[in-house]
């Protein structure tokens, strides 16, 4: 551990290098992953270059594949970038100036350009959200004290724990991963995926940015009437999860859902996987180009892997050890299926 803070450390000091660059006439996007580390990560991040006197002249949520396509195009009139827990698949040919924090595998981008945060590029194993690695970029520079718990509560919705433990010990007491969700960080999480759900990306970042403290989000009029919503209909995504499970060797559960559920694959899988620890869940969101959520807690199979050999020819897949996901056309998810089965026969030999 003391390598990788080291090298981390390292890696810091050039984000910091990268923020004493901006000039009050330069124009800064701050693009962040379309989840609940992105969304609290861009929070801190955001708060942070305020404190900096650093303007931000604009934030975007995004996911993998809207990245890929249109960054060129949203990023075209701004000469400085950030990006948060967005996983880079191929070489960005800019000359702008961009920082990037992940924690997804894979490339190594840092160049005279680029500054490229990831502990990833230490340690293949190692597993810290973005919303820890931000959190800890800036703590040592600026009194941050104050958005400590931001820094936890991201952490936790991403499922941070053993590389994370100097942080959470601070907040929670939990001797497992699978506690994780079980305290009032977990009952806030819950409440953040709901209001993205039912405000959006941009309005939830408005509450998370006002927000004094965890009581203070967890009080939120706004919040509390989109978690009572959004109750009611991951209740009835569940239900409709169970109803057409599979089994596969005892230990996968599969299920395809009907597309009027696309957006809560995410969350709904997390959940499972979170009630069910021993099980790989994976759950399938039906339109167009097929979305498939896997989950597996206690990571007896890298899912990232798995996820990526399955759909390579049919889309796009990869992830984490225990969190990961595809994306693969209507016409081919039953060769992904297939694929599925014989990959899971295989490691249960």
């Amino acid at each position: 551990m003391k390598k990788l803070k080291k090298n981390l450390n390292e890696l810091f000091e050039k984000g910091i290098s990268f923020l004493e660059q901006i000039k009050p006439s330069d124009k800064l996007i701050l693009l962040y992953h379309n989840d609940a580390d992105g969304i609290i990560s861009a929070t801190i991040c955001f708060i942070v270059l305020k404190k900096l006197r650093i303007k931000v002249s604009k934030i975007l949520s995004m996911g993998i594949e809207r990245f890929n396509k249109n960054f060129a195009h949203e990023t075209k009139n701004f000469n400085f970038i950030i990006i948060l827990d967005i996983p880079i698949e191929k070489k960005i040919k800019t000359n702008k100036n961009i920082l990037i924090v992940d924690h997804h595998p894979t490339k190594n981008l840092n160049s005279k350009k680029i500054v490229h945060i990831n502990p990833r590029f230490i340690d293949l194993e190692i597993y810290q959200p973005v919303s820890y690695l931000i959190y800890k970029n800036f703590e040592n520079v600026l009194n941050i004290k104050s958005l400590e718990w931001l820094a936890t509560l991201g952490t936790i919705a991403d499922y941070g724990f053993k590389h994370c433990k100097d942080l959470l010990k601070k907040w929670i007491n939990v001797k497992k991963k699978s506690e994780l969700l079980k305290n009032k960080f977990g009952k806030a999480v819950n409440l953040i995926n709901s209001t993205i759900y039912f405000l959006g990306f941009e309005k939830t970042l408005k509450i998370l940015i006002s927000s004094k403290n965890l009581s203070d989000l967890m009080k939120n009029k706004k919040i509390i009437s989109a978690n009572k919503k959004y109750g009611e209909i991951l209740k009835n995504a569940e239900k409709d999860f169970w109803k057409t499970a599979q089994k596969i060797k005892n230990f996968v559960i599969y299920s395809e859902l009907n597309k009027k559920y696309k957006e809560l694959g995410s969350f709904l899988s997390t959940k499972l996987a979170s009630e069910n620890p021993n099980k790989l869940i994976i759950v399938v969101m039906k339109n167009k180009k097929y979305k498939i959520h896997a989950r597996y807690e206690i990571g007896k199979i890298h899912v990232g892997e798995l996820m990526k050999k399955c759909s390579r020819g049919l889309g796009r897949g990869g992830g984490h050890r225990e969190s990961a996901g595809a994306s693969v056309d209507k016409n081919k998810i039953s060769i992904f299926r297939q694929r599925l089965i014989k990959e899971i026969v295989r490691f249960s030999k």
